[in-house]
């Protein structure tokens, strides 16, 4: 299979690339030039600066589940909800990959945030 999965199981170059399509989706439908191009420049810059990493297979797991939950909720037009499930998603994922996080804040301004 050419998705990235292998026997029902997807590896964490598959995961990225179903993460990155996901996001970029979901900022495509929101017909917010904003979001897409700041959704844009972050993907560049993670492509740009991203090391092979390990992802947990529960981590792998929690975020495609967290990407149905939120493809349900828009599909059944509950906007807010799928708004507080993404930024929940995000959440999740910045407590798993903290140095991700935090790429493209220089050092100063990071320290003050943390």
């Amino acid at each position: 299979m050419n998705s990235g999965t292998q026997e029902g199981l997807i590896t964490s170059s598959g995961f990225l690339r179903l993460d990155t399509e996901f996001h970029s989706f979901i900022a495509e439908c929101s017909g917010n030039r904003f979001a897409r191009g700041a959704l844009m420049a972050h993907h560049r810059l993670r492509r740009a600066t991203q090391k092979d990493i390990s992802i947990p297979d529960f981590r792998l797991r929690q975020s495609l589940d967290e990407h149905l939950e939120i493809l349900d909720s828009l599909e059944r037009h509950q906007f807010e909800l799928a708004a507080d499930q993404m930024v929940l998603h995000l959440r999740r994922s910045r407590i798993r990959r903290p140095q991700a996080a935090n790429r493209g804040i220089p050092p100063l301004i990071r320290g003050a945030h943390q």
